[in-house]
C-alpha cells in the first residue's frame, strides 16, 4: 500500500511538471521558427526577424492530449492565422515517452501558408527538441 502511494504521489509531481511551461528549440539553426512556448493557457511561437529570434504568433490555447497506449503521450492542436498577406495553418504536435531512456519531448511544426497574391503555397516542415 506504501509503493501504490508513493507511486502515485511520483506520477502526480510529474504530470505537474509537464504541464507547467515547457520550451522547444529548433533542430536547424537556419530554420523559419527558431523556437515553441507552450505553457499552461497558451502557446507562442517565435520567428526570425533579420538575426533575431521574436515572439510571432500567440494562442490561448495548448496542444491536447492523444493517448496513444504504447508509453507514450501525444499532444496536438491546429491553429489558423489569417492577415491580408497569406491563410496560415500550423499544426502543432509534440510527444512525451515514459520509461523510455534517452527520449526527451520532441516537436513537430507544418504551417501551410495559401497566400493571397501571386506567390505559390508553401509548406513548412520543422522539428524541434526540449530546452533543458
Amino acid at each position: 500500500m506504501k509503493k501504490q502511494v508513493v507511486l502515485l504521489l511520483a506520477v502526480l509531481l510529474f504530470s505537474l511538471n509537464i504541464n507547467g511551461q515547457m520550451n522547444f528549440t529548433n533542430n536547424d539553426p537556419e530554420g523559419s521558427f527558431p523556437k515553441i512556448e507552450i505553457n499552461n493557457t497558451s502557446t507562442t511561437l517565435f520567428a526570425k526577424i533579420g538575426e533575431n529570434s521574436k515572439p510571432w504568433l500567440h494562442w490561448n490555447e495548448v496542444p491536447k492530449n492523444i493517448e496513444t497506449g504504447n508509453g507514450r503521450s501525444k499532444f496536438k492542436m491546429t491553429v489558423f492565422n489569417n492577415d491580408g498577406i497569406a491563410n496560415r495553418t500550423f499544426e502543432i504536435l509534440y510527444t512525451i515517452s515514459y520509461g523510455q531512456s534517452n527520449t526527451d519531448p520532441t516537436a513537430y511544426i507544418k504551417a501551410t501558408y495559401i497566400y493571397r497574391d501571386k506567390r505559390p503555397n508553401k509548406i513548412l516542415e520543422e522539428h524541434f527538441k526540449l530546452i533543458q
